[in-house]
């Protein structure tokens, strides 16, 4: 029975050699927030996306602040901000802007909420500085107004 016993505990030991050794995250660093994602506007054609929510958006100067939430968590996500390179007619003028999510085939579903930081000068009506475009943005439902700087 005592050869039985530690043949028994030889095998446990083993078999836990193969595991990844962790440590545990302090409190504070399991509340610190995900590091903002930055991207620069560009103008060109609309693409078709991966799917993702826009929860909460804010223009300061010329970075518009967007927080989007998906799901992933296997691969790293990217992003693109596209407007039309075609203003609308309107005072003052009006873009339409599309936010392209590339998953890159994530499968996983850990629901992930991240700020992008969107540089929009290149979507400026004008580069001077007081121009102002109205940003129609797909997945928000008012207007941005944005004021080149």
């Amino acid at each position: 029975m005592k050869v039985l016993s530690i043949l028994a505990a030889g095998l446990l030991l083993i078999s836990c050699a193969n595991t990844k050794e962790t440590t545990a995250m302090a409190p504070e660093e399991a509340q610190k927030p995900q590091r903002n994602i930055a991207v620069t506007a560009q103008l060109g054609e609309f693409k078709k996306g991966d799917a993702l929510t826009i929860t909460r958006s804010k223009v300061e100067g010329n970075i518009l602040y967007l927080m989007v939430a998906y799901s992933g968590g296997c691969t790293e996500h990217t992003f693109e901000v596209i407007g039309n390179p075609i203003l609308m007619k309107s005072l003052p003028p009006k873009r339409s802007v599309q936010l392209v999510h590339h998953a890159n085939g994530d499968t996983c579903r850990e629901w992930i909420e991240q700020t992008l930081e969107i540089d929009l000068s290149a979507l400026a009506a004008d580069q001077t500085p007081g121009s102002e475009v109205i940003l129609v943005v797909e997945g928000i439902d008012q207007e941005l107004s944005y004021i080149f700087e």
